[in-house]
């Protein structure tokens, strides 16, 4: 148990329980589908079109948050994942986006859709141990792999849309490191080895210490779609999933994180901006999204496990500024600021719940709360 963490880590768990609550009461539907956002006075938008997606990351927040403890949220996440099966499961593949009244407006079969399909049956296995969810896991899994690209990975989807992204790919590995974590089964480290593959050969920019986000078909930069353009959330997501991989393979990718993470905290004060270009510059209009940050406290807690010194000193900060900047008391939170620190997301997105999850349950396992 770490007692330096430990106080920060109640103090968050007490925020989870609000949130999944609050969530549960005003974020669904009376057929458990999930409203693609809140509207700032935290009522739901009933009319706006859904990304099927959100309804999977819901699955994996309430599926999660009922094995941490926080919320009895098994039911919620099964019925949501019946919901997402039963509007969105055509015949080979979901569909990418649906209305208000459960029209299919975008039956493409969406690759990054897919991860995070993958990863609401993966967390309903591991809750329930029921085998229908294993059933499913195969099913995906074959509608993933219907996109294989000839070069290597997956394609976007199934109508051969450009550019090609990291993103689908490094949410596979995130996926596939989830399943082999739950079931050890060697299948999953192999496909999650794919996806490494691709970081260390296209994605990771080591000249300038960043990940590049679009591609050609052939997987060469596109620089059409800003191939000098940088994410920062997504480097330092990277940074927690090799921590992740490193400790259920026992490799080591340590020299590689510290660097990413390094030339990071440069660029943070202390938060990152949603883009930057190569020589980390964000641009004129910048912002700072909540789930960047999300990924930012992540790395902090794979390299404080570790020992960094860095880590070590800026993770109490983070996490006190994080707690009063961007969530509020009652579950909800802020999800954009300008570069003035003004609030300026227009709602307040389902989707983003998914990433403030995963880092709690990173703090309480680190902590050893």
């Amino acid at each position: 148990m770490n007692s330096s963490l430990l106080k920060y880590y109640d103090s968050y768990a007490q925020w989870s329980r609000r949130s999944l609550a609050l969530w549960d009461a005003r974020g669904r539907d009376s057929h458990s589908g999930w409203y693609e956002h809140l509207n700032k006075d935290g009522q739901p938008d009933q009319d706006a079109i859904r990304r099927h997606r959100v309804q999977a990351r819901q699955v994996f927040s309430y599926a999660n948050g009922h094995k941490m403890g926080w919320f009895d949220g098994k039911e919620t996440a099964e019925k949501t994942f019946e919901f997402m099966v039963l509007q969105g499961w055509q015949t080979s593949h979901f569909i990418h986006h649906i209305d208000a009244d459960y029209n299919i407006t975008d039956e493409r079969c969406d690759l990054y859709d897919h991860a995070f399909y993958l990863l609401a049956a993966a967390s309903l296995y591991e809750l329930t141990g029921d085998e229908k969810y294993a059933f499913w896991i195969d099913k995906i899994i074959t509608a993933i792999d219907a996109l294989r690209h000839p070069s290597g990975g997956w394609t976007e989807d199934n109508i051969g849309s450009l550019p090609r992204r990291q993103n689908p790919h490094m949410h596979l590995f995130e996926t596939h490191l989830y399943l082999y974590g739950i079931t050890g089964e060697a299948r999953f480290i192999a496909r999650a080895n794919e996806s490494l593959s691709l970081f260390k050969t296209h994605f990771y920019d080591s000249d300038n210490i960043g990940i590049i986000e679009f591609f050609n078909r052939d997987w060469t930069p596109s620089e059409n779609a800003g191939a000098c353009e940088f994410e920062p959330g997504h480097a330092a997501e990277w940074i927690w999933l090799l921590g992740l991989y490193d400790r259920l393979t026992g490799q080591d990718h340590g020299a590689l994180r510290l660097q990413i993470f390094d030339q990071l905290s440069r660029r943070a004060a202390p938060y990152l901006m949603d883009k930057t270009d190569s020589a980390g510059r964000p641009p004129r209009s910048s912002t700072r999204r909540l789930w960047v940050q999300c990924e930012w406290i992540k790395a902090h807690l794979a390299l404080y496990e570790d020992g960094y010194t860095p880590a070590l000193e800026m993770l109490p900060e983070l996490l006190e500024h994080f707690m009063t900047d961007y969530l509020t008391p009652e579950g909800l939170w802020r999800d954009q600021f300008n570069a003035k620190g003004e609030d300026i997301a227009a709602t307040i997105p389902a989707s983003t719940l998914y990433h403030i999850m995963t880092m709690i349950m990173e703090l309480k396992r680190v902590s050893g709360g």
